[in-house]
Protein backbone atom coordinates (compact mmCIF):
# COMPACT_ATOMS: atom_id res chain seq x y z
CA UNK A 1 0.00 0.00 0.00
CA UNK A 2 1.54 3.49 -0.68
CA UNK A 3 -0.15 5.07 2.06
CA UNK A 4 2.40 5.98 5.02
CA UNK A 5 2.59 2.97 7.87
CA UNK A 6 2.04 5.89 10.13
CA UNK A 7 -0.95 7.40 8.60
CA UNK A 8 -2.71 3.45 8.33
CA UNK A 9 -1.86 2.92 12.42
CA UNK A 10 -3.56 6.92 12.90
CA UNK A 11 -6.51 5.32 11.06
CA UNK A 12 -6.83 2.13 12.96
CA UNK A 13 -7.20 3.92 16.37
CA UNK A 14 -10.51 5.28 14.94
CA UNK A 15 -11.95 1.29 14.96
CA UNK A 16 -14.37 0.44 17.30
CA UNK A 17 -13.37 -2.72 19.30
CA UNK A 18 -14.46 -5.47 16.99
CA UNK A 19 -13.34 -4.02 14.00
CA UNK A 20 -9.86 -3.58 15.27
CA UNK A 21 -10.05 -7.30 16.30
CA UNK A 22 -10.87 -8.07 12.42
CA UNK A 23 -8.44 -5.61 11.05
CA UNK A 24 -5.54 -7.53 13.02
CA UNK A 25 -6.31 -10.32 10.72
CA UNK A 26 -6.25 -8.86 7.55
CA UNK A 27 -2.32 -8.75 6.54
CA UNK A 28 0.99 -8.91 8.55
CA UNK A 29 1.52 -5.21 8.56
CA UNK A 30 -1.74 -4.39 10.04
CA UNK A 31 -1.67 -7.18 12.56
CA UNK A 32 2.01 -5.55 13.82
CA UNK A 33 0.47 -2.24 13.95
CA UNK A 34 -2.60 -3.40 15.76
CA UNK A 35 -0.49 -4.85 17.78
CA UNK A 36 1.97 -2.19 18.97
CA UNK A 37 -1.30 -0.01 19.09
CA UNK A 38 -2.38 -2.78 22.21
CA UNK A 39 1.38 -2.27 23.49
CA UNK A 40 2.23 0.85 23.64
CA UNK A 41 -0.96 3.14 22.88
CA UNK A 42 -3.48 1.12 25.29
CA UNK A 43 -5.73 1.00 22.36
CA UNK A 44 -8.34 -1.74 24.19
CA UNK A 45 -8.46 0.76 27.06
CA UNK A 46 -9.72 3.84 24.60
CA UNK A 47 -12.18 0.86 23.07
CA UNK A 48 -13.79 0.02 26.64
CA UNK A 49 -14.02 3.65 27.26
CA UNK A 50 -15.81 4.91 24.54
CA UNK A 51 -17.97 1.78 24.03
CA UNK A 52 -18.85 1.14 27.39
CA UNK A 53 -21.15 2.58 29.56
CA UNK A 54 -19.27 3.44 33.04
CA UNK A 55 -21.77 1.27 35.19
CA UNK A 56 -21.22 -1.37 32.40
CA UNK A 57 -17.85 -1.38 32.60
CA UNK A 58 -17.42 -1.55 36.58
CA UNK A 59 -19.79 -4.49 36.91
CA UNK A 60 -17.97 -6.03 34.11
CA UNK A 61 -14.07 -5.51 35.50
CA UNK A 62 -15.52 -5.84 38.83
CA UNK A 63 -13.30 -3.15 39.68
CA UNK A 64 -15.94 -0.06 41.84
CA UNK A 65 -13.22 2.12 41.52
CA UNK A 66 -13.80 2.32 37.36
CA UNK A 67 -17.46 4.01 38.22
CA UNK A 68 -15.99 7.05 39.28
CA UNK A 69 -13.00 7.08 37.36
CA UNK A 70 -14.41 6.69 34.17
CA UNK A 71 -17.14 9.43 34.64
CA UNK A 72 -14.61 12.10 35.35
CA UNK A 73 -11.50 10.78 33.44
CA UNK A 74 -9.35 12.52 35.92
CA UNK A 75 -5.77 11.39 37.14
CA UNK A 76 -6.61 8.36 38.23
CA UNK A 77 -7.47 7.01 35.07
CA UNK A 78 -3.83 7.71 33.58
CA UNK A 79 -2.30 5.86 36.85
CA UNK A 80 -5.12 3.05 36.69
CA UNK A 81 -4.09 2.48 32.76
CA UNK A 82 -0.05 2.02 33.96
CA UNK A 83 -1.12 -0.51 36.44
CA UNK A 84 -3.57 -2.62 34.93
CA UNK A 85 -1.95 -4.22 31.70
CA UNK A 86 -3.14 -3.74 28.21
CA UNK A 87 -4.28 -7.55 28.47
CA UNK A 88 -6.82 -6.96 30.90
CA UNK A 89 -8.53 -4.25 28.70
CA UNK A 90 -8.67 -6.64 25.88
CA UNK A 91 -10.18 -9.30 27.59
CA UNK A 92 -12.02 -6.97 29.29
CA UNK A 93 -13.32 -5.71 25.44
CA UNK A 94 -14.14 -9.73 24.92
CA UNK A 95 -16.28 -10.13 27.55
CA UNK A 96 -18.57 -7.22 26.56
CA UNK A 97 -18.60 -8.21 23.08
CA UNK A 98 -19.45 -11.89 23.62
CA UNK A 99 -22.86 -10.51 25.67
CA UNK A 100 -23.85 -9.34 21.59
CA UNK A 101 -23.81 -13.03 21.18
CA UNK A 102 -27.42 -13.34 22.41
CA UNK A 103 -28.88 -11.25 19.81
CA UNK A 104 -28.30 -14.02 16.95
CA UNK A 105 -29.95 -17.23 17.61
CA UNK A 106 -27.02 -19.18 15.07
CA UNK A 107 -24.56 -17.66 17.50
CA UNK A 108 -25.94 -17.92 20.57
CA UNK A 109 -25.29 -21.45 22.21
CA UNK A 110 -26.93 -22.55 25.58
CA UNK A 111 -25.51 -25.61 27.48
CA UNK A 112 -27.33 -26.34 30.08
CA UNK A 113 -25.14 -27.33 33.45
CA UNK A 114 -27.63 -29.11 36.09
CA UNK A 115 -26.25 -29.16 39.70
CA UNK A 116 -27.33 -31.14 42.26
CA UNK A 117 -27.46 -29.30 45.61
CA UNK A 118 -26.98 -31.24 48.78
CA UNK A 119 -29.42 -33.69 49.83
CA UNK A 120 -31.36 -31.70 47.10
CA UNK A 121 -32.81 -28.62 48.92
CA UNK A 122 -34.96 -26.03 47.54
CA UNK A 123 -32.09 -23.03 46.35
CA UNK A 124 -34.01 -19.48 47.24
CA UNK A 125 -31.25 -17.32 46.12
CA UNK A 126 -28.15 -17.62 44.25
CA UNK A 127 -24.75 -15.31 43.58
CA UNK A 128 -22.69 -16.18 40.76
CA UNK A 129 -18.81 -14.57 40.61
CA UNK A 130 -16.45 -16.12 38.08
CA UNK A 131 -16.87 -19.74 37.89
CA UNK A 132 -18.02 -20.07 41.42
CA UNK A 133 -21.61 -20.05 42.45
CA UNK A 134 -23.02 -19.43 45.77
CA UNK A 135 -26.29 -21.18 46.98
CA UNK A 136 -29.02 -20.56 49.62
CA UNK A 137 -31.32 -22.66 50.74
CA UNK A 138 -35.12 -23.15 52.12
CA UNK A 139 -33.52 -24.74 55.35
CA UNK A 140 -30.92 -22.02 55.45
CA UNK A 141 -27.47 -23.78 54.69
CA UNK A 142 -25.73 -22.00 52.44
CA UNK A 143 -22.64 -24.08 50.54
CA UNK A 144 -20.65 -23.10 47.23
CA UNK A 145 -19.53 -24.47 44.27
CA UNK A 146 -16.12 -23.86 43.68
CA UNK A 147 -16.21 -24.22 40.12
CA UNK A 148 -19.31 -25.31 38.02
CA UNK A 149 -17.81 -26.34 35.02
CA UNK A 150 -16.07 -29.11 36.29
CA UNK A 151 -16.84 -32.39 35.18
CA UNK A 152 -18.76 -33.40 38.28
CA UNK A 153 -19.06 -30.18 40.40
CA UNK A 154 -18.95 -30.69 43.94
CA UNK A 155 -20.92 -28.12 46.51
CA UNK A 156 -19.30 -27.83 50.46
CA UNK A 157 -21.23 -25.87 52.86
CA UNK A 158 -20.33 -22.63 54.13
CA UNK A 159 -22.44 -22.18 57.09
CA UNK A 160 -25.78 -22.57 58.35
CA UNK A 161 -28.63 -20.23 59.08
CA UNK A 162 -31.81 -21.30 61.61
CA UNK A 163 -34.39 -20.32 58.82
CA UNK A 164 -34.53 -20.07 55.16
CA UNK A 165 -31.72 -17.92 53.23
CA UNK A 166 -33.52 -14.96 51.90
CA UNK A 167 -30.28 -12.49 50.44
CA UNK A 168 -26.76 -12.99 49.17
CA UNK A 169 -24.31 -10.74 48.51
CA UNK A 170 -20.42 -10.51 47.85
CA UNK A 171 -17.70 -8.39 49.11
CA UNK A 172 -15.20 -8.17 46.80
CA UNK A 173 -13.21 -4.64 48.00
CA UNK A 174 -12.84 -5.94 51.08
CA UNK A 175 -10.06 -5.60 53.63
CA UNK A 176 -6.56 -5.85 51.64
CA UNK A 177 -5.27 -8.37 52.53
CA UNK A 178 -8.13 -10.61 51.98
CA UNK A 179 -10.66 -12.17 49.35
CA UNK A 180 -14.07 -12.18 48.75
CA UNK A 181 -16.74 -12.27 51.43
CA UNK A 182 -19.80 -13.38 51.59
CA UNK A 183 -22.72 -11.70 53.18
CA UNK A 184 -26.24 -13.79 53.75
CA UNK A 185 -28.97 -12.93 55.69
CA UNK A 186 -32.24 -14.83 56.44
CA UNK A 187 -35.56 -15.28 58.00
CA UNK A 188 -34.06 -15.18 60.73
CA UNK A 189 -32.85 -12.01 62.20
CA UNK A 190 -29.09 -12.82 62.21
CA UNK A 191 -26.27 -11.79 59.43
CA UNK A 192 -23.80 -14.03 58.39
CA UNK A 193 -20.22 -12.54 56.70
CA UNK A 194 -17.86 -15.48 55.74
CA UNK A 195 -14.82 -15.48 54.17
CA UNK A 196 -14.74 -17.52 51.19
CA UNK A 197 -11.04 -18.38 52.04
CA UNK A 198 -12.91 -20.13 55.37
CA UNK A 199 -10.44 -18.82 57.64
CA UNK A 200 -12.76 -15.89 58.90
CA UNK A 201 -16.43 -15.17 60.14
CA UNK A 202 -18.69 -13.35 61.71
CA UNK A 203 -22.30 -12.93 62.81
CA UNK A 204 -24.18 -9.57 63.45
CA UNK A 205 -26.79 -9.73 65.60
CA UNK A 206 -28.77 -5.64 65.01
CA UNK A 207 -32.12 -6.45 63.68
CA UNK A 208 -34.79 -7.46 65.39
CA UNK A 209 -37.16 -9.18 62.95
CA UNK A 210 -36.57 -10.90 59.78
CA UNK A 211 -33.90 -9.66 57.53
CA UNK A 212 -35.41 -10.19 53.86
CA UNK A 213 -31.96 -8.28 51.60
CA UNK A 214 -28.60 -7.75 51.47
CA UNK A 215 -26.49 -5.74 48.64
CA UNK A 216 -23.23 -4.42 48.42
CA UNK A 217 -20.84 -1.86 47.07
CA UNK A 218 -16.87 -2.15 47.26
CA UNK A 219 -16.03 -2.66 51.18
CA UNK A 220 -19.62 -1.88 52.12
CA UNK A 221 -23.21 -3.59 52.52
CA UNK A 222 -26.65 -2.91 53.72
CA UNK A 223 -29.22 -5.10 54.91
CA UNK A 224 -32.82 -4.31 55.51
CA UNK A 225 -35.30 -6.12 57.39
CA UNK A 226 -38.87 -5.91 59.05
CA UNK A 227 -38.03 -3.49 61.80
CA UNK A 228 -36.80 -1.09 59.30
CA UNK A 229 -39.22 1.86 60.91
CA UNK A 230 -37.80 1.27 64.01
CA UNK A 231 -34.01 0.72 63.37
CA UNK A 232 -33.61 1.73 59.75
CA UNK A 233 -31.56 -0.04 57.51
CA UNK A 234 -28.02 -0.17 58.03
CA UNK A 235 -24.94 0.19 55.91
CA UNK A 236 -21.89 -2.00 57.42
CA UNK A 237 -18.25 -1.30 56.17
CA UNK A 238 -16.22 -4.40 56.59
CA UNK A 239 -12.56 -3.55 57.73
CA UNK A 240 -9.15 -5.80 58.53
CA UNK A 241 -9.50 -8.19 59.85
CA UNK A 242 -12.61 -9.38 59.24
CA UNK A 243 -14.15 -6.45 61.26
CA UNK A 244 -17.64 -5.25 60.03
CA UNK A 245 -18.86 -2.26 61.71
CA UNK A 246 -22.05 -0.27 61.08
CA UNK A 247 -21.35 3.15 58.87
CA UNK A 248 -24.68 4.78 58.51
CA UNK A 249 -27.96 4.48 59.25
CA UNK A 250 -30.80 5.42 56.41
CA UNK A 251 -33.95 6.24 57.91
CA UNK A 252 -37.57 7.80 57.04
CA UNK A 253 -38.90 4.16 55.65
CA UNK A 254 -42.62 3.68 55.01
CA UNK A 255 -43.22 0.45 55.63
CA UNK A 256 -41.86 -2.34 57.99
CA UNK A 257 -40.79 -4.79 55.52
CA UNK A 258 -38.84 -3.12 52.72
CA UNK A 259 -38.31 -7.14 50.88
CA UNK A 260 -35.79 -5.55 48.34
CA UNK A 261 -32.59 -2.91 48.54
CA UNK A 262 -29.88 -2.44 45.87
CA UNK A 263 -26.89 -0.47 47.04
CA UNK A 264 -24.84 1.52 44.10
CA UNK A 265 -21.63 4.07 44.99
CA UNK A 266 -23.48 6.05 48.05
CA UNK A 267 -26.54 5.47 46.81
CA UNK A 268 -29.44 2.83 48.36
CA UNK A 269 -32.74 2.09 46.81
CA UNK A 270 -35.79 0.52 48.32
CA UNK A 271 -39.05 -0.95 47.51
CA UNK A 272 -41.48 -2.32 49.98
CA UNK A 273 -44.49 -4.40 50.16
CA UNK A 274 -47.08 -0.99 49.66
CA UNK A 275 -45.41 -0.43 46.35
CA UNK A 276 -43.25 2.33 47.78
CA UNK A 277 -40.34 3.29 45.99
CA UNK A 278 -37.49 5.06 48.00
CA UNK A 279 -33.61 6.27 46.92
CA UNK A 280 -31.25 7.78 49.55
CA UNK A 281 -27.95 9.58 49.23
CA UNK A 282 -25.70 7.97 51.90
CA UNK A 283 -24.82 11.88 52.50
CA UNK A 284 -28.29 12.42 53.71
CA UNK A 285 -29.40 9.41 54.99
CA UNK A 286 -32.56 10.68 56.70
CA UNK A 287 -33.73 12.65 53.72
CA UNK A 288 -34.78 9.90 50.77
CA UNK A 289 -36.58 11.01 47.74
CA UNK A 290 -39.55 9.04 47.31
CA UNK A 291 -40.10 8.07 43.67
CA UNK A 292 -44.11 7.17 44.35
CA UNK A 293 -46.52 4.35 45.88
CA UNK A 294 -47.16 2.21 42.84
CA UNK A 295 -49.87 -0.33 44.83
CA UNK A 296 -48.48 -3.27 44.75
CA UNK A 297 -45.69 -5.22 46.48
CA UNK A 298 -41.67 -4.13 45.17
CA UNK A 299 -40.90 -7.91 43.74
CA UNK A 300 -37.28 -7.02 42.77
CA UNK A 301 -35.42 -3.80 42.66
CA UNK A 302 -32.26 -3.32 40.57
CA UNK A 303 -30.17 0.30 40.62
CA UNK A 304 -26.84 1.14 38.32
CA UNK A 305 -25.50 4.43 38.06
CA UNK A 306 -28.69 6.50 36.92
CA UNK A 307 -30.92 3.69 36.16
CA UNK A 308 -33.56 2.58 38.75
CA UNK A 309 -35.71 -0.55 37.60
CA UNK A 310 -38.58 -2.09 40.09
CA UNK A 311 -40.69 -4.77 39.46
CA UNK A 312 -44.33 -4.90 40.90
CA UNK A 313 -46.82 -7.77 42.22
CA UNK A 314 -49.09 -7.15 39.65
CA UNK A 315 -46.18 -7.87 36.83
CA UNK A 316 -45.88 -4.34 36.17
CA UNK A 317 -41.69 -3.49 35.32
CA UNK A 318 -40.87 0.50 35.99
CA UNK A 319 -38.08 1.62 34.13
CA UNK A 320 -36.05 5.26 35.62
CA UNK A 321 -32.94 6.41 33.51
CA UNK A 322 -32.81 9.70 35.78
CA UNK A 323 -34.15 8.06 39.40
CA UNK A 324 -36.91 10.86 38.61
CA UNK A 325 -39.46 10.18 36.23
CA UNK A 326 -40.09 6.81 34.89
CA UNK A 327 -41.53 4.68 32.13
CA UNK A 328 -43.26 1.33 32.68
CA UNK A 329 -44.03 -1.54 30.91
CA UNK A 330 -46.31 -4.45 31.01
CA UNK A 331 -44.38 -7.75 31.32
CA UNK A 332 -47.42 -10.10 31.59
CA UNK A 333 -48.77 -8.63 28.55
CA UNK A 334 -45.63 -8.24 26.65
CA UNK A 335 -44.21 -12.00 26.64
CA UNK A 336 -47.70 -13.39 28.12
CA UNK A 337 -45.87 -15.30 31.35
CA UNK A 338 -46.23 -14.10 34.41
CA UNK A 339 -42.26 -12.58 35.63
CA UNK A 340 -41.29 -14.46 38.68
CA UNK A 341 -37.39 -13.06 39.07
CA UNK A 342 -35.37 -10.26 36.91
CA UNK A 343 -31.13 -9.69 36.33
CA UNK A 344 -28.97 -7.55 35.74
CA UNK A 345 -25.29 -7.87 34.85
CA UNK A 346 -23.34 -5.64 32.26
CA UNK A 347 -25.68 -4.96 29.04
CA UNK A 348 -27.62 -8.33 29.23
CA UNK A 349 -31.22 -7.99 31.28
CA UNK A 350 -32.78 -11.16 32.21
CA UNK A 351 -36.21 -11.90 32.68
CA UNK A 352 -37.49 -15.27 34.69
CA UNK A 353 -41.21 -16.04 34.82
CA UNK A 354 -43.26 -18.68 35.45
CA UNK A 355 -43.04 -22.47 33.38
CA UNK A 356 -39.30 -21.51 33.53
CA UNK A 357 -38.80 -19.38 30.90
CA UNK A 358 -35.42 -17.06 30.74
CA UNK A 359 -35.80 -14.21 28.28
CA UNK A 360 -32.65 -11.62 27.99
CA UNK A 361 -32.13 -8.62 26.22
CA UNK A 362 -29.24 -6.44 25.71
CA UNK A 363 -29.56 -2.82 26.60
CA UNK A 364 -26.08 -1.45 26.62
CA UNK A 365 -27.09 2.07 27.10
CA UNK A 366 -29.65 4.36 28.73
CA UNK A 367 -31.09 5.29 25.09
CA UNK A 368 -31.73 1.51 25.06
CA UNK A 369 -33.75 1.37 28.10
CA UNK A 370 -36.07 3.99 27.02
CA UNK A 371 -36.50 1.88 23.66
CA UNK A 372 -36.60 -1.48 25.46
CA UNK A 373 -39.74 -3.72 23.86
CA UNK A 374 -40.06 -7.05 26.47
CA UNK A 375 -41.80 -8.26 23.94
CA UNK A 376 -38.98 -8.50 21.31
CA UNK A 377 -36.24 -10.54 23.64
CA UNK A 378 -33.01 -11.13 21.72
CA UNK A 379 -33.22 -14.62 22.97
CA UNK A 380 -35.63 -17.01 25.24
CA UNK A 381 -33.86 -19.83 27.08
CA UNK A 382 -36.85 -22.92 27.86
CA UNK A 383 -35.78 -24.67 31.85
CA UNK A 384 -37.57 -28.10 32.40
CA UNK A 385 -38.99 -26.36 35.55
CA UNK A 386 -42.07 -25.07 36.87
CA UNK A 387 -40.70 -21.75 38.51
CA UNK A 388 -37.68 -19.72 38.25
CA UNK A 389 -36.79 -18.67 42.02
CA UNK A 390 -33.78 -16.91 41.22
CA UNK A 391 -31.43 -15.41 38.92
CA UNK A 392 -27.69 -14.44 38.20
CA UNK A 393 -25.06 -14.40 35.27
CA UNK A 394 -21.74 -13.46 34.81
CA UNK A 395 -22.84 -10.65 32.52
CA UNK A 396 -20.67 -12.68 29.33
Amino acid sequence: MDIPVELQAFVLTKLDGASLARAKRVCSLWKEAVSKLEVYGNIWMGCCLKEMAPEILCQLSGIHDLWEVTKVLDQRLSEMARTLPWTFWRDLYAKFYRTTYIKSCCSWQFKPLVLAPPNNQVATCLKLWGNMLLLGYKNGYVSVCEDVEKAVPEFSPLHHHGRQVTGLALVTASHKDGGPVLVSVSGGHDIQVTGLDRDTQCQLNYHSKAVYCASSWKDSFVTGAGDSILHGQPVWRIEAPMSVQRHIVVHEHLSERPPVQPMWANQVASGDDKGNVLLWNLHYPDEPTHLGCFNSKIRWIELRGKLLLWLTASGILYISTNCKSYRKLDVFGSIHRKPETMALRGPVFAVGTIAGFVHLYHVSSLRDWEELELGQADSVIKFDAEHVNALDHRGE
